[in-house]
């Protein structure tokens, strides 16, 4: 419930808001009047936030359709209007799907530009936006993760230099995803659910199983859009799909993504299991 319940939404105020008092007020206030009215804008700045980091998540990816990975494996873009405050997750994103290292900076009037970089397994990202300080007037972070901050001017001058750092030192691992189950469809049930519940809490150091199911079709059903607490749609999209094996179906949702995406072949496919029951889910994997 925290790391995927609480945390997000305590993070979303002070990514889109910019300003972390609000969130002391909502955990340590007495007033509870004032607390749900607080509650219910963590709700609507988190689903706000989903929408602004899927479309800077589409920009970047936009952009790397023409980005020489072989020249510049760390991945270093820059744009005029990406909010900073989502630049770390969509990295983070980015890494995971590209299995390459991505610097994200957002362009100020000032002259500067600030941003988040987020690394892969075995590549200490902190070093190598080290190497470059004299191109930076500030960054900090650790081997997985960085903020930096720097001109505007000194962008590509800086990307040209941390891809010759990264080429002296590091060969790119293969990408790899770590699976803790292989089930079936049919396996994908309450008995299931109920026994990795008790493996719980997960969240860092400890993150929720990931399951293979081999061989599966994936049959889009409709999209939806999310709607914030004030009812109103967002632009960030879930797509409901049924993924059926030789052993039967099940509902999923797949964030973040449109129907249209969906492979039309036979393919292995990772998902976490949730479950609920409502009029038209018996149980429902988070589709990856």
């Amino acid at each position: 419930m925290l790391p995927f319940g609480l945390a997000p939404r305590i993070n979303a105020i002070s990514r889109i808001q910019g300003d972390a008092r609000w969130c002391v007020t909502l955990l340590t206030s007495r007033d509870r009047e004032a607390v749900e009215t607080l509650a219910n804008d963590a709700e609507l700045t988190n689903t706000r936030r989903k929408a602004l980091q899927k479309q800077v998540q589409q920009a970047v990816e936009a952009e790397l359709q023409y980005y020489d990975l072989d020249r510049d494996p760390v991945i270093v873009l820059a744009g005029d209007t990406w909010p900073a405050g989502v630049l770390g997750p969509v990295a983070g994103q980015i890494a995971q799907s590209y299995g390459h290292p991505v610097v994200l900076l957002s362009r100020e009037a000032d002259g500067l530009a600030s941003g988040s970089a987020r690394s892969v397994a075995g590549i200490d990202l902190y070093s190598l936006v080290a190497s470059q300080t004299n191109l930076l007037t500030g960054f900090g972070g650790h081997p997985l993760a960085a903020g930096l901050r720097l001109p505007t001017a000194h962008i590509d001058c800086f990307r040209d230099g941390i891809n010759h750092t990264f080429r002296q030192q590091y060969h790119l691992p293969t990408p790899s995803l770590a699976i803790d189950l292989c089930l079936t469809a049919s396996q994908l049930n309450r008995t299931t659910f109920d026994q990795l519940k008790r493996l719980e809490p997960y969240g860092m150091g400890h993150p929720y199983p990931r399951i293979l199911v081999k061989g599966a079709h994936l049959h889009g059903r409709y999209n939806k859009n999310l709607a914030d607490a004030a009812g109103q749609k967002v632009s960030y999209v879930r797509t409901f799909l049924t993924l059926q094996d030789d052993t039967g179906p099940i509902d999923g949702v797949w964030w973040g993504h449109y129907s249209y995406e969906l492979p039309q072949e036979s393919v292995d496919v990772v998902v976490e299991l949730d479950f609920f029951m409502n009029s038209r889910h018996a149980c429902n994997p988070r589709c990856g």
